[in-house]
């Protein structure tokens, strides 16, 4: 069960898993019934998709309990859905953002983790939440999101304890730049996207901006058998973005 599996991350995990011969669920609150179809057509595995606005906690819990209904288990539970407000700074952030902000990037972690555990345990499955290298190391203009995302990282190793004695293993992934249409809308509400992108491909030693395949495939691994002895763990995939020093004043000029 993905949340926000209709773009971005959520949707290449979507892809990878059903690749890998998984039967998927996947919520958003935008349309994804045509993509679970596509992804059924390609097969091996299968997929279908649920509208859910993860802010809702009543809704959450009743896709996840229609998803049990319908598949009679659930092994892995993946954390996706999320948002940020761009780049802005604190003062430019309302309360009001920010208890919004916190409702679909945290609270619906805290949520889903809730509501499917008790399936989780019966199967000794997983739960992987999707956090960023922002709760690690900040984010420039994005003090919101990063709280949230560090949010999703305490909880992580926290259930990670909490769950060990069911055998549910909890960890999480740390993306850094990936190339999303989220990305692509923040930074043309930034200025300069053109410019913008470079100075954020700049920043990974690997010279590139991940993909959210990338993502998804670390995501899959953590998922399997591969993974038994891998719990509480908030694995980095950012192409080496937090190591070593760099620039503090190169910030673009359209920031």
């Amino acid at each position: 069960f993905i949340t926000g599996g209709a773009r971005g991350i959520g949707a290449a995990c979507a892809r990878v898993f059903c690749e890998a011969g998984a039967t998927v669920v996947f919520c958003d609150v935008q349309d994804g019934t045509e993509y679970a179809e596509e992804l059924t057509r390609r097969g091996p595995g299968r997929c279908s998709f649920q509208h859910c606005d993860v802010s809702s906690p009543t809704a959450l819990t009743e896709a996840i309990a229609a998803t049990v209904r319908a598949h009679d288990r659930l092994d892995c539970l993946i954390n996706n859905a999320a948002r940020s407000l761009g780049w802005r700074k604190i003062d430019d952030t309302s309360v009001q953002e920010f208890r919004d902000l916190w409702e679909t990037n945290v609270l619906s972690c805290f949520v889903a983790a809730q509501a499917a555990l008790p399936f989780l345990r019966e199967r000794k499955g997983t739960i992987i939440n999707i956090s960023s290298i922002a709760a690690e190391v900040g984010a420039w203009r994005n003090s919101a999101y990063a709280a949230t995302k560090g949010a999703v990282s305490s909880l992580t190793k926290a259930l990670a304890i909490e769950e060990a004695e069911n055998g549910v293993r909890v960890n999480a992934v740390a993306p850094g730049i990936v190339d999303t249409a989220a990305q692509l809308a923040a930074r043309q509400e930034a200025g300069d996207p053109e410019e913008l992108w470079s100075f954020l491909e700049g920043l990974n030693w690997l010279g590139r901006s991940g993909m959210p395949e990338e993502v998804a495939r670390v995501c899959l691994f953590l998922s399997s058998n591969a993974a038994s002895f891998i719990t509480g763990v908030v694995l980095q995939a950012t192409g080496g973005l937090e190591l070593g020093f760099g620039t503090k004043g190169g910030v673009p000029s359209s920031g």
